[in-house]
């Protein structure tokens, strides 16, 4: 989901409490405060393993009862930390994005939970049951019985599979503007049934790199996909026989190579500025492909090492495994 769209969200929710409609979406929950960090955990960990592979959105700042109350954006960094602190292993992938609303700031916290199930340590610390898999049933939070458990571990279908066969990631300087230009390029291999036509549209897809030395991210303002094509002295000549595109959207049927192409400019003066340093960070990519009827986006993610810059680029990232061209 693109960071306009969680805003959109947001705003959507804002303007119910406002008006005084009860909040019924059970993949929202709303705090007025930053909960403790504890008590978060087990809840987040219950919320995400309910979901069954679809995002869940928190509002930090905002109360049913109460209205948009807003809270410090600058304490999130502290606070998810000790909430990561409570699970074991893996903590659902979060995106923050700050919700400005009549003067006050509230912090969206987006939870993907496609890598479910969660296990949080024990909360009450007595050393008998070590770990606990949360569940959430209405608002309440409990233990997970034998099924929820088996729901759990049977997600949502998702109708496609992906493989991330090679591809890169470059930045330069972007038409003498103070802007750095942004390309992703990445060659998938997507796994789906033949026979079933799938659509995906572009405006559908959400792609974004973030820079693991500090944090910063990217959001891909322009995205397609498409099937392989082959350039030669007669012109070009698409490679695919299961795969097609138009400029809005892909159509799939069956399993095939699948190019997806990324594109952003940042300006130097945008917040926050992307600052890479010399000795040039991994990368780590996110892609979020909802098909038209699905039940949820399939979700893509890969790191990105980086490699000598070529032909006027400032910077380079390619997958570390990179297979030859067919």
């Amino acid at each position: 989901m693109r960071s306009h769209e969680i805003e959109a969200w947001a705003l959507k929710l804002v303007d119910q409490v406002k008006n005084g409609q009860p909040i019924e979406d059970a993949r929202v929950e709303l705090k007025a405060d930053w909960p403790d960090a504890r008590k978060a955990a087990r809840r987040i960990a219950g919320h995400a393993n309910a979901a069954r592979g679809v995002s869940i959105l928190w509002l930090i700042g905002l109360d049913e009862k109460r209205g948009v109350i807003g809270v410090q954006h600058g304490d999130l960094a502290d606070w998810y930390a000790q909430v990561k602190s409570q699970f074991n292993e893996l903590a659902p992938f979060m995106t923050d994005i700050n919700v400005p609303v009549a003067g006050n700031v509230i912090v969206a916290l987006l939870f993907e939970t496609d890598r479910a199930p969660f296990v949080v340590k024990n909360p009450d610390g007595s050393g008998s049951i070590s770990r606990e898999v949360p569940w959430r049933e209405g608002t309440a939070i409990d233990s997970a019985t034998r099924e929820q458990l088996i729901r759990l571990l049977s997600p949502l279908r998702s109708q496609l599979a992906f493989e991330v066969l090679k591809g890169g990631l470059t930045c330069r300087a972007y038409e003498q503007t103070e802007s750095d230009l942004w390309n992703l390029d990445v060659d998938l291999y997507v796994e789906t049934e033949v026979g079933q036509a799938i659509v995906i549209p572009f405006h559908r897809c959400g792609v974004s790199i973030t820079i693991q030395s500090n944090g910063d991210t990217i959001t891909f303002q322009k995205i397609a996909l498409g099937p392989p094509i082959r350039y030669g002295s007669r012109g070009s000549s698409v490679q695919s026989k299961t795969i097609e595109s138009t400029s809005d959207e892909a159509l799939l049927y069956g399993p095939g190579r699948l190019i997806l192409l990324g594109e952003a400019v940042v300006s130097f003066n945008d917040a926050p500025a992307i600052q890479v340093a010399d000795d040039v960070s991994h990368v780590s990519m996110r892609v979020s492909l909802l098909p038209v009827y699905a039940e949820q986006a399939s979700i893509i993610r890969a790191e990105l090492v980086p490699t000598a810059p070529e032909h006027g680029e400032r910077y380079r990232w390619t997958f570390p495994t990179t297979q030859p061209s067919p």
